[in-house]
């Protein structure tokens, strides 16, 4: 059986949603948001979002059914991990049966068609909350802001989505996806040239013994000259002794 492998999800840094946020907030403040042929711009970029979130979810949906991929997939649950490291950190190591149970219950086995459809269903849910939250900022608080940077916001999102990632980009990820960590989106977002190089470590690391090794050198100069000294105070001693004996 070969092994499958891989790509490697692209992560949505949260400096790039910083930027995409106040960029947005820059932007609109150059305009005035509360104009009539505004407010119905940004109010038909929301509609048309969602229209294109909605068919997106849609075309997940088919596509999964039509590939129908049984491959298994485990899911575990945050307190599965959790409850076995304490286990383990009990003296003996914990018990296997409470291992084995923890697991049972905490973990669940699934395919990705399952899994690719729940999290279309949990996308579309989130979409469902955004509507209306907007709903209550844009009509009964009379916000314009929100609106427009929900739109930016949700562009963005599901460009970085790990089904779209998959349907669209055709891209293999694992599943369950994983989750983004600031390890991962930093090796990500390195260049080659942010890398230190191994001759710049190399030349400092030699710099760096080089007054201890001219140290050295001046140390054993001085000892060189102290045992001269010494042999030549010791010679003239024997010299005045020996005057001494013969006079």
């Amino acid at each position: 059986s070969k092994v499958k492998e891989y790509d490697e999800p692209y992560w949505l840094s949260p400096g790039m949603q910083i930027y995409t946020t106040f960029g947005t907030i820059l932007i609109s403040r150059k305009f005035d948001l509360y104009q009539p042929k505004i407010v119905r711009l940004i109010r038909f970029m929301f509609v048309g979002i969602i229209v294109i979130q909605q068919a997106f979810i849609f075309f997940v949906r088919v596509m999964a059914k039509i590939k129908n991929d049984r491959t298994p997939v485990q899911l575990e649950n945050p307190f599965s991990t959790m409850l076995e490291k304490q286990l383990e950190q009990q003296p003996g190591g914990g018990n296997d049966m409470i291992k084995n149970l923890a697991s049972s219950f905490l973990k669940k086995e699934t395919t990705v068609m399952e899994y690719d459809m729940g999290q279309a269903r949990s996308m579309q849910g989130g979409i469902l909350f955004n509507m209306l939250l907007m709903w209550f900022l844009h009509f009964k608080m009379e916000q314009v802001q929100p609106l427009l940077l929900t739109v930016v916001n949700s562009i963005v999102q599901l460009l970085y989505n790990p089904l779209f990632q998959v349907y669209i980009l055709g891209r293999n990820l694992e599943r369950p996806f994983k989750t983004p960590t600031l390890e991962s989106m930093t090796q990500q977002n390195m260049s080659p040239a942010d890398e230190p190089s191994t001759e710049e470590t190399t030349v400092t690391h030699e710099e760096n013994e080089s007054p201890a090794e001219e140290a050295t050198v001046e140390e054993l100069d001085d000892e060189e000259e102290e045992e001269k000294e010494d042999k030549s105070q010791v010679e003239e001693g024997q010299g005045d002794d020996g005057d001494q004996e013969e006079a």
